[in-house]
């Protein structure tokens, strides 16, 4: 199975279309585990559904540790 894994992306699009364009679509799924940055959150999700694989977030409750 091929995972991409990605975390702390703190509503930094430009990184992630730069990832996008040198990536092919060979994974099984991506996990993200947590702080996108709320701004940004459609926008990173639009780029990530071009993967056509499952994608899953790691969320993380408030309060919690």
């Amino acid at each position: 199975m091929k995972l991409l894994a990605l975390s702390d992306i703190h509503n930094n699009l430009i990184t992630v279309r730069k990832m996008r364009a040198q990536e092919r679509n060979v994974f099984d799924a991506i996990v993200i585990a947590g702080d996108l940055g709320g701004d940004a959150v459609e926008g990173l999700f639009g780029i990530l559904k071009t993967f056509k694989c499952p994608i899953m977030y790691v969320w993380k409750l408030g309060g919690l540790s």
